[in-house]
């Protein structure tokens, strides 16, 4: 329906083939934060924008995702975080998704709200090492981008929701499936349980560890397979 074939069909890597759609993605969608869209299907969504409705960074990254796995990349809607999640009123987080990439052997981090992936070098970045670099003050943190969005104002915006990372773990398309979410928490810190003073945050487990949040798609379908509830996961 909406030819998501042709968009990555010139591309010769993943990353090139994630870029794409992500820059389709901005393209075909309007943001406005302070819209409220009740669907989670990216269908519902396209065709909403269709109609000239707009919508918040989180049908972007649920739109994102989608169409990365439609066109075969394993890929998951991520929601960051801010430190004070919980007490903040509004704008504590900001979501996205994250793109398995073979041919990089690890989780990219893709922001189609703003069309950007965030790479240190010639290497893209996933949203841990973003945080990381940033923390580091790397002088070769830049974006791969479409548009004329600056690195610059981009860090120093996302920076602040860099605290925080949750995911859901099974992200199959058209099917009855868990709604299970894993999120990482730094060593020591509060596990989270309301987001913005109201709103449960349900169906979650947590971890402290990277290599588990970071696991390859097929580590964490297992994961999401293994249980429910809002127990640890080490």
């Amino acid at each position: 329906m909406f030819g998501l074939a042709n968009v990555v069909a010139s591309e010769k890597t993943d990353l090139g083939r994630a870029r794409a759609m992500c820059r389709w993605v901005y393209f075909r969608l309007e943001h406005d934060g302070r819209q409220t869209f009740k669907s989670t299907d990216a269908f519902d969504i396209l065709h909403a924008a269709q109609a000239g409705e707009s919508v918040q960074c989180v049908e972007y990254g649920l739109v994102l995702a989608t169409a990365l796995n439609a066109v075969g990349i394993r890929a998951r809607p991520l929601y960051l975080k801010a430190a004070n999640v919980q007490t903040k009123a509004s704008a504590a987080g900001h979501a996205l998704a994250e793109a398995w990439l073979p041919d990089q052997g690890k989780w990219v981090m893709v922001d189609a709200q703003a069309d950007i992936i965030p790479m240190l070098g010639p290497t893209p970045l996933n949203a841990m090492e973003l945080q990381q670099a940033l923390q580091a003050g790397r002088p070769e943190l830049t974006v791969l981008n479409s548009t004329r969005a600056g690195a610059r104002s981009y860090f120093r915006w996302v920076r602040q929701y860099l605290y925080y990372f949750d995911t859901v773990l099974d992200n199959r398309y058209g099917i009855s499936k868990s709604s299970t979410g894993l999120m990482l928490v730094p060593s020591g810190a509060h596990k989270p349980t309301i987001f913005q003073r109201t709103t449960r945050i349900r169906n979650m487990r947590y971890t402290s560890s990277a290599a588990t949040f970071y696991a390859s798609p097929v580590a964490n379908e297992r994961i999401a397979q293994s249980g429910f509830g809002e127990s640890p996961v080490h």
